[in-house]
């Protein structure tokens, strides 16, 4: 039987399900494990920040490792797709290898910058790249699954307010880490719309979104970035400048 392919967003699970060899084994995890609070995984609970989705997210994951559970009773391969440049990927590859640490399966990883630099997450890949991923797939040894164990409770423990991907290593960080990057970047860019501003942060650090927008936000509350000219319709279409 093929392996379970386990994968981070809705992306990535849209192209794989054109993927022939791929489309029938998918579990998919869509959590933000780079900006939520951290101790709730243990009880498989998910609370997304009010401050960055305007009101209180909850849900839970518990129905999909009830998937995993009842498919490595009778199969024992799960593929796991991730890359060094995206943290929620990258911190699902953890958080599954924590879970299955102790457990009768075979781990394997692929990278999908290792099929092409410039792919910075399977995301951003087409079913026939996807297809060819696979192939490059490694199967973890036992000290490598329990070292992504111990990084996981590490970053558990840390329980930081956001979490980066910098030379191939997870930072625990807080919000205000990134203050005088994107400040650096606005100044360079001159006035800007927010949205260009936000591209241009997740070129570098392929954040969400949303958490990129908060960043930014902050540093507008704090009165280091000014509002040029307000978007009554679109936030992101605020153009904004360095005071």
């Amino acid at each position: 039987m093929n392996k379970l392919n386990i994968i981070s967003g809705l992306s990535t699970y849209h192209t794989m399900k054109e993927c022939d060899y791929l489309k029938d084994n998918i579990l998919m995890f869509d959590i933000p494990f780079s900006l939520i609070d951290l101790s709730t995984t243990k009880e498989m609970k998910v609370i997304l920040p009010k401050d960055i989705y305007h009101k209180e997210i909850k849900y839970s994951f518990k129905e999909s490792i009830d998937k995993l559970n009842r498919y490595i009773q009778n199969n024992k391969d799960i593929r796991i797709w991730t890359s060094h440049y995206e943290i929620n990927s990258y911190l699902l590859m953890l958080y599954i290898c924590n879970y299955l640490q102790n457990k009768d399966c075979n781990i394997y990883v692929v990278f999908s910058d290792e099929y092409n630099k410039d792919c910075y997450s399977p995301a951003c890949m087409n079913a026939p790249e996807l297809n060819k991923l696979k192939d490059l797939e490694h199967k973890l040894n036992k000290n490598e699954i329990n070292s992504y164990s111990s990084k996981w409770l590490d970053i558990v423990n840390e329980n930081s307010d956001i979490r980066l991907l910098e030379d191939n290593n997870v930072k625990s960080v807080s919000y205000d880490y990134l203050n005088d990057y994107i400040l650096i970047k606005l100044k360079k860019l001159g006035s800007t719309k927010i949205s260009k501003l936000t591209i241009e942060i997740m070129k570098d650090y392929h954040l969400i979104d949303l958490l990129v927008f908060y960043l930014i936000r902050r540093l507008i509350n704090e009165n280091k970035i000014i509002i040029v000219t307000k978007n009554e319709d679109n936030s992101f279409e605020d153009i904004i400048s360095i005071k």
